[in-house]
């Protein structure tokens, strides 16, 4: 009790986490609920683009495989960026604690081959080693890691047009989320990109302790269609089994199937591509082989999802 409570007491993230839930009720702005679907995101990325993930550590692409998966099966080229090989995670043995980071990155390249993403490249930054009660960031300021995304976008990933990453609340406040988070929304700046947030809040969700509760529902993606590919994921992340079942009521599986009603914000770009103030437009339908519309869902009310802006 001790050791939880000293390890606590002394992370900042603590107090940002609850210094939000006592603001949330006096916001005066508040982002209504919008209606977005997944013919919307193909518009925005276009028949030349693509979609770039944008992750923390291995294993986080399970938050997002349905869309990621959705986005594939409508040949959109996905590549996936990673901040860390996730070294400061979880393990079982000593031997594994040693050479963690390189178990992990071989664990998300098998990952990506089986959602078929394209690409995968890492920042290289390294992964602090985690406390029981209290994980850490990667010592970046959020200004210098936003500059390298914007080497990356610009010199290997020119054709994004859509990028995914963390909410605004690091899913479980996460301080390499919420780094990252920043830093993406700082690269992307007034680029014609396309930002999505992952865990939008979802006030029946099996797992409301990683939805980010500030994030609107925009877009609902249904990801049981890839039921086969999600729970691929949990296979290759072996590593973390002792997580995702701790987290599935003793099943790793379980988690997968937890995980399966997938929200995001979506915050369209600023500008449009000819430099115009963007008003939010996706009407254009995307000219695609294979795509076929779907039925736009709403989001929470107001009332059960606001964010600062």
């Amino acid at each position: 009790m001790w050791k939880r409570l000293s390890q606590r007491i002394t992370d900042p993230i603590l107090y940002r986490k609850y210094g939000a839930a006592l603001a949330r009720p006096f916001r005066f702005r508040k982002r209504k609920p919008g209606t977005r679907s997944l013919e919307d995101l193909l518009t925005a990325i276009g028949d030349s683009g693509s979609a770039t993930v944008i992750l923390a550590h291995p294993d986080d692409e399970i938050f997002c495989a349905g869309l990621i998966c959705s986005l594939v099966d409508h040949h959109v080229p996905v590549d996936l960026v990673c901040l860390t090989r996730g070294e400061g995670g979880i393990a079982d043995t000593p031997d594994a604690i040693a050479t963690l980071g390189g178990i992990r990155e071989a664990e998300l390249r098998e990952s990506v081959r089986a959602l078929g993403i394209r690409s995968l490249q890492f920042l290289n930054h390294r992964d602090p080693k985690a406390k029981e009660y209290r994980v850490y960031a990667p010592p970046v300021d959020r200004i210098a890691l936003a500059n390298q995304l914007r080497t990356v976008l610009r010199d290997t990933l020119p054709e994004t047009r859509l990028i995914l990453t963390h909410g605004t609340g690091g899913e479980y406040w996460h301080p390499a989320h919420l780094l990252l988070h920043h830093a993406v929304h700082l690269a992307v700046g007034e680029k014609p990109i396309t930002r999505v947030s992952m865990n939008a809040w979802q006030p029946d969700h099996p797992l409301k302790s990683f939805l980010n509760r500030d994030d609107c529902a925009d877009l609902l993606i249904d990801s049981r269609p890839h039921r086969e590919r999600r729970h691929a994921i949990i296979s290759s992340h072996a590593s973390q089994r002792e997580f995702f079942a701790h987290h599935g009521g003793g099943v790793p599986d379980e988690f997968a199937n937890r995980l399966e009603g997938e929200a995001y914000r979506v915050d369209p770009p600023r500008l449009s591509s000819d430099g115009q103030v963007n008003r939010l437009d996706f009407s254009t339908p995307r000219q695609s082989a294979g795509s076929s519309p779907r039925d736009s869902q709403r989001c929470p009310s107001p009332d059960s999802a606001t964010a600062s802006s």
